[in-house]
């Protein structure tokens, strides 16, 4: 039996890890609970022992550089049980960063209050975040050793670039998609040493376990 390749996408191009600060274009899906984590809130949250119930959420880089570079990230949006004043600052910080990809993706500018701007900050639901495409820069830090004491640099999001900032339409206008911060990208820690730097405050601990 004959395999056609030609309907098979083009490889990524391997770039690596983006740099700490650089900027680059991304496409938002929301990942499924696995079985037995499904939260109560909304059936596309994943729930965590710690009574966090969250955002499961992969955005694949389009930014011809860095290509299908993956980046997965937790944005807590519930508790069930006694609420904090962390977990109310959890989830409020989730969902500023949530409000900023629709803004972002809509070309929304974070201070219009027309009616307009209104409507358009609503979604239907959570699901509507899927194939939103936006701006963010990235955060770079090494992860925590594997079962054979491997660790690998991870790209995390550190922050929404909406259109009120002047690097929104350069990074659209750049060739490659991206605009490079020119760090290096950080030393692997020492054996036993902890695993990169200060992580976003919307994820807690607890759900990396």
């Amino acid at each position: 039996m004959s395999v056609n390749f030609n309907e098979a996408s083009e490889q990524g191009s391997g770039a690596g890890p983006i740099p700490e600060g650089s900027i680059v274009v991304v496409v938002a899906d929301i990942r499924e609970p696995k079985a037995g984590k499904q939260g109560t809130i909304n059936p596309l949250f994943c729930s965590a022992a710690s009574g966090y119930e969250y955002l499961d959420m992969e955005f694949t880089v389009v930014s011809p550089k860095f290509k299908d570079r993956k980046i997965w990230q937790n944005f807590m949006l519930g508790f069930t049980k006694t609420a904090t004043e962390k977990s109310q600052q959890a989830i409020s910080i989730s969902m500023r960063s949530l409000r900023a990809m629709v803004e972002a993706s809509r070309r929304i500018s974070p201070k219009d209050t027309s009616p307009e701007a209104t409507k358009a900050r609503i979604i239907n639901d959570f699901s509507d975040l899927r194939s939103m495409l936006f701006p963010v820069v990235v955060g770079c830090e090494w992860g925590k050793p594997n079962d054979s004491g491997k660790r690998y640099l991870n790209n995390s999001i550190n922050r929404i670039v909406t259109m009120d900032d002047e690097r929104f339409d350069k990074v659209f206008e750049d060739p490659e998609g991206c605009l490079l911060s020119g760090k290096p990208l950080p030393p692997e820690p020492e054996a036993g040493a902890p695993a990169g730097g200060p992580k976003p405050a919307w994820v807690d601990p607890i759900l990396e376990a």
